[in-house]
């Protein structure tokens, strides 16, 4: 039986599970086959002009011969999520979305039973088919996370997935490559509410002006989140710490709750789960007890400690909107003093520069003992950060964490943040390990 799919076999697990053939850039899935039938899958998307080549291993493992390893994953996707009853939800967004996801996955696990939700990074087009695939039919819910970095991209994934209710955590300045501008930004993450299910349910911030104003064209029932006494869940009050906490209120109910991250910020991505959970039958006490247990996910806002100093890892992507979040996040921070070192972030199209430098500003404006700018966009980081704090432009990671060695002592603080290209989490590799 049939009860998962991989593109890379190491990733197949328990038995039963589909193998996708895939040819990337770094290796050709085709060469692994045959460890995908000794690792437990059942069968094989194959290229029909690799076929031939592999009737050796047919023994072992069922090749199923297509023409294009992709379309059939998306073909056999869809004709899955036919037979889909529970509820299907969707997450997108500039920031927030992959977090908004784990707590939202923890509320439905809490209270309607185990369900399939997007796992690591598969939320792109190759990944979002396998999440649908892997659905069981014991599985209470199908919670999916839609990611793009190019106009369509989350139409069609919507259009896969048919989510009965959709979140979009907010517009921001992310793959502007792609996108150009923020109204960019907008038409696309606004494809999911505008490709939801007859009768679904848009989950979005009141704060967020673009989407606010856009929401009256999306045909759909809409829920926000945010500060304002018409919101669904409303966040009444936040505080920073270890452990970002605050008061939340729902339909006249107020509840106080403390997560299991850092980060006030991801009091609006609680408050995002608990909606989109109250809108299919949750409790909002329920919500809120099981959103408190969910932890952040490695390289988001993650606690690391070396020689005492301890280490705020926000590492796994970044944005202006994100990196700014995460400072606010540092400043409120107490017991020592406060560093950080920001990578380049990527993907931000010809305003790279200026966007850089605000962020500069911010970090100028977080009272820092120092800020550390990383790579190209250092400079900028350096630059915008002016007369507010000390700022020095390095390198590498290795010139970045000997510079830590330098001026940290036990109980400061250091922020890593920037985009995953950034590879900023190398820093306290490098300052753990002495630059060895």
């Amino acid at each position: 039986m049939l009860t998962h799919a991989a593109t890379d076999h190491r990733h197949l697990g328990a038995e039963g599970g589909l193998f996708a053939a895939i040819k990337g850039e770094k290796a050709d899935g085709h060469s692994f086959v045959a460890a995908a039938g000794r690792g437990g899958a059942v069968a094989a998307f194959v290229r029909r002009d690799r076929a031939e080549g592999l009737s050796g291993v047919s023994e072992q493992i069922a090749l199923i011969v297509v023409d294009e390893v992709e379309r059939a994953m998306w073909d056999l996707a869809a004709a899955l999520r036919q037979d889909v009853t529970v509820p299907v939800l969707a997450v997108t967004g500039s920031m927030g979305k992959t977090t908004t996801k784990n707590m939202l996955a923890g509320i439905l696990n809490a209270t309607l039973g185990t369900g399939c939700a997007t796992t690591g990074n598969k939320n792109n087009l190759l990944g979002v088919p396998l999440t649908v695939i892997s659905c069981d039919p014991e599985d209470r819910y199908l919670l999916a996370e839609l990611g793009s970095n190019a106009f369509g991209e989350i139409e069609a994934l919507t259009k896969l997935v048919r989510p009965q209710v959709g979140i979009v955590t907010c517009v921001g300045a992310a793959h502007l490559e792609g996108f150009r501008d923020l109204n960019g930004v907008l038409r696309e993450k606004s494809s999911l509410p505008r490709n939801l299910e007859a009768g679904g349910t848009a989950v979005y911030p009141s704060f967020d002006a673009l989407l606010a104003a856009d929401a009256a064209g999306w045909g759909v029932r809409t829920a926000t989140f945010g500060n304002l006494r018409s919101d669904l869940v409303r966040v009444a009050s936040s505080q920073e710490g270890v452990a970002a906490e605050g008061t939340v209120e729902c339909e006249g109910r107020i509840r106080r709750v403390k997560l299991s991250m850092s980060g006030a910020f991801n009091l609006w991505n609680a408050a995002a789960a608990i909606a989109a959970a109250r809108v299919v039958g949750v409790g909002f006490e329920a919500a809120c007890e099981a959103v408190s247990t969910v932890r952040a996910e490695g390289m988001r806002m993650e606690w690391r400690e070396a020689a005492g100093v301890r280490f705020l890892v926000d590492a796994y992507n970044a944005n202006p909107g994100a990196m700014k979040a995460a400072l606010e996040a540092l400043a409120g921070q107490t017991g020592g003093r406060r560093f950080a070192v920001l990578g380049t972030m990527l993907e931000l199209g010809p305003r790279w520069e200026t966007l850089h430098e605000e962020v500069g500003i911010a970090a100028g404006q977080a009272g820092l003992e120092l800020l550390i700018g990383m790579g190209a966009g250092g400079r900028c980081y350096v630059r915008g950060a002016g007369q507010g704090c000390e700022a020095i432009q390095v390198a590498d990671q290795e010139e970045a964490a000997a510079l830590l060695r330098e001026r940290c002592r036990p109980g400061d603080i250091v922020l890593l943040k920037g985009s995953r290209g950034s590879r900023v989490e190398r820093v306290l590799e490098q300052f753990a390990g002495g630059g060895n």
